[in-house]
């Protein structure tokens, strides 16, 4: 990392290992004999801080240093790099925090309504059979299931600051964390509150069926009774992530199956076996391989770990307040034995060779990257590229008409693919190369415009080098890396060109135009 990241891109700011790496580097990958010597490792290749220990920079490289085991040049570029960030943080003339301020930032209204927008744009409709959702708020009784349903954790990442405070509980009693406490305790709406605040509480019943881990399916006969004496199921599901054992998603908490943990699968079938329609939410940090599943529910929402205002966000998006528009920026599998499942494998991939699906499913994603559902629908038209020949480092023009021609207004998650059509080596059969979010009234039409350098579709050939080749690619527009709406081409002429470092592009302009 010095001599490619500081010398040659020239990156002065720290270089910071990920908690407790350096360390490994002798106890784990065996590259270096003694912590001592992971630490000069370190030291000569850029790096400034060691997070969670100090056994290889601390008095481990003091002692390198004075036993000319390392030069001291090296400690004294560090410390500058250290100095000179703390300078331009303003540590030296105001070091302290106001405490103070920390309750009025955690519960501001302002960051409350910034969590739910943020959670509100993330879900992603993934099936709506017959138009079930929006819920008509006259819709009788709902029955609110699973363990997702109240479990206000369960909303938050393996990153938040209430996964971190149950670590600190976990190691405080021999570490620096003793004095870890609640006093800033976890805070938020889980989906039953925002249920609630949407309907009459006399028309929601809500049981859990089962919890996040248990195989105990005791509770999984109340449930049923519960869905039996329901007008609407909502039935909530999903993973808890963290660090610790008691959680089955996270950084070290790794699955070998993509089935829904505990007894959970087993409270879906039993809900599934009234033939009654139910909506399923998703919640949680991990992706689920479960096809028969999906093909249960009549519709699919996924709401991630949608955070503290994820109730709320979910709710809305249930009963209509809020029209969903989130894309999927994973493909979701219908099985393990798919994984890795992804849209842009090269061309020839992502089936099975000859006949194109396995014997027991077929090798197309259960939702493809790029997929989500809205409830209004959009049209597109008239794609334009302005010049469809081109030679040398250019800038492609690329556009189309996108119409919201449903009742409701919404946003739509605009995408451009390229597939440069015949390459030195095998490329992938369609690249995102830009997309656009736009919000459009029933009715009303924009002008979406993607100017791309031709420079993003390099790639590195037999010699390895970064190049862009003459010849034809297929421009495609649409919803969904498999929902392409329109498609057109686009031919490169002239010699191979040899992209050079500083001439890189890797993102695209997009604007929209009102019409």
């Amino acid at each position: 990392c010095r001599s490619l990241l500081r010398d040659k891109w020239g990156f002065q700011g720290l270089l910071v290992q990920d908690a407790g790496a350096m360390p490994r580097l002798a106890g784990v990958q065996r590259v270096a004999d003694t912590m001592q010597e992971a630490g000069i490792l370190g030291v000569k290749s850029g790096l400034d801080l060691e997070l969670m220990s100090d056994c290889c920079f601390g008095t481990t490289l003091i002692d390198a240093v004075h036993r000319g085991l390392v030069e001291e040049h090296y400690i004294n570029e560090s410390c500058a790099r250290h100095l000179t960030l703390k300078f331009r943080l303003g540590l030296f003339d105001n070091p302290y925090l106001d405490i103070g301020k920390v309750q009025k930032v955690f519960n501001s209204p302002e960051r409350a309504a910034t969590a739910r927008r943020m959670a509100q744009e993330s879900i992603v409709l993934l099936k709506n059979e017959n138009n079930i959702l929006p819920l008509n708020r006259e819709s009788g009784k709902v029955a609110l299931i699973g363990p997702q349903a109240d479990y206000l954790r369960g909303l938050f990442t393996n990153y938040s600051h209430i996964a971190i405070q149950d670590v600190f509980k976990v190691v405080a009693q021999d570490s620096l964390f003793a004095n870890a406490t609640d006093e800033y305790p976890i805070r938020g709406v889980t989906l039953k509150e925002g249920i609630l605040s949407k309907l009459k509480a006399s028309q929601v019943v809500c049981v859990p069926g089962c919890s996040m881990d248990s195989e105990d399916t005791r509770e999984i006969k109340e449930a049923v009774k519960a869905a039996k004496s329901a007008d609407a199921i909502i039935l909530a599901v999903g993973s808890v992530s963290g660090f610790l054992t008691s959680h089955n998603c996270g950084e070290a908490r790794d699955s070998a199956t993509l089935r829904l943990p505990g007894a959970q699968e087993t409270l879906v079938k039993a809900i599934a076996a009234l033939e009654k329609p139910f909506i399923l939410v998703l919640i949680g940090g991990r992706i689920f391989g479960i096809e028969d599943i999906y093909n249960k529910a009549a519709a699919i929402i996924e709401a991630w770990p949608a955070g503290e205002e994820g109730g709320n966000a979910v709710a809305d998006v249930i009963f209509g307040d809020y029209n969903p528009a989130g894309r999927l920026p994973v493909s979701i599998p219908r099985g393990v034995g798919q994984v890795p499942v992804y849209y842009n494998h090269k061309c020839g991939g992502g089936r099975s060779m000859p006949h194109g699906s396995y014997t027991d499913m077929p090798c197309t994603p259960m939702f493809a990257f790029g997929h989500g559902l809205s409830y209004t629908y959009f049209t597109y038209n008239r794609l334009t590229i302005k010049k469809a020949q081109i030679s040398g480092d250019e800038t492609v023009e690329i556009s189309c008409i996108v119409e919201n021609s449903g009742e409701r207004e919404g946003d739509e998650v605009v995408q451009l693919y390229l597939c440069d059509v015949a390459a030195d080596i095998s490329r992938p059969d369609k690249e995102l190369k830009g997309f656009l979010r736009i919000h459009l009234q029933s009715g009303e039409t924009k002008k979406v415009t993607f100017r791309m350098n031709i420079s993003q579709m390099a790639y590195y050939d037999r010699e390895f080098r970064y190049v862009v080749e003459p010849g034809l690619f297929k421009v495609m527009v649409g919803a969904a890396s498999d929902d392409i709406r329109l498609s057109g081409e686009l031919r490169l002429t002239g010699e191979t060109m040899i992209v050079d470092e500083n001439k890189k592009h890797f993102f695209t302009d997009v604007s929209v135009e009102n019409l």
